[in-house]
């Protein structure tokens, strides 16, 4: 069974729920605006809904073009590489990809066998796109617009919208704390310090959005 681990990496799905997360809350926050006016609250969630989207698509397309430009990167490195025919002039391009404290420790006949391995290998195609990379790019977006679910649910089971609001205020950082839980346990951190500090930050984030009008 496929899971978004592995597709979406569990640091970049936390980054991109917590863009949504923000989004949405941006686009809710405008309750305490009209507050004392008729609220279609379908409207709102459907603005919430539109604009997570739209800014799920431009992250997906940001992956695909910081994919691209990484591959293209990679490609001239290599190309470079192979044309360097003095080890000199090798050491001197590898050092500037590679630590120098790394390229420091190989003497020339290491060199000369990294060299040599890399004008054995096949002349590689210039880089793409692929269909793994596309599915990845739908997996950013798919993150991005499940973040509202989870914080229009309040809007549909109460009927006072400005408490509907406050209760979706507390899942927000619930859902922030729940994320960076996972994401302590797998980097080995103190889990509960960490979702607490990232519940925190998110809280900042987007009450500094709300505040610039966000």
């Amino acid at each position: 069974m496929l899971h978004f681990t592995d597709v979406v990496p569990i640091d970049q799905q936390a980054i991109e729920t917590l863009s949504g997360i923000i989004l949405t809350m941006s686009v809710l926050s405008t309750l305490q605006v009209v507050s004392a006016q008729a609220i279609d609250t379908r409207s709102l969630l459907y603005a919430a809904l539109g604009s997570t989207a739209a800014w799920g698509f431009v992250d997906a397309m940001t992956s695909l073009v910081s994919t691209l430009l990484s591959r293209t990167h990679t490609y001239q490195v290599v190309k470079r590489l192979r044309e360097s025919t003095h080890l000199a002039d090798f050491r001197k391009r590898l050092t500037d990809e590679a630590p120098a404290y790394v390229v420091d420790q190989l003497d020339d006949a290491a060199l000369k066998k990294i060299q040599d391995l890399l004008l054995l290998q096949n002349e590689v195609k210039r880089p793409g796109l692929n269909t793994q990379d596309y599915i990845v790019a739908f997996h950013i977006w798919l993150i991005v617009v499940s973040a509202v679910l989870p914080l229009a649910l309040p809007f549909i089971f109460i009927d006072d919208p400005l408490t509907a609001f406050r209760v979706t205020q507390l899942v927000s950082v619930w859902i922030m704390f729940g994320l960076v839980y996972s994401l302590g346990e797998w980097l080995g951190t103190k889990p509960i310090q960490s979702g607490l500090t990232f519940a925190a930050i998110g809280i900042v984030i987007t009450v500094v959005c709300i505040a610039l009008g966000g």
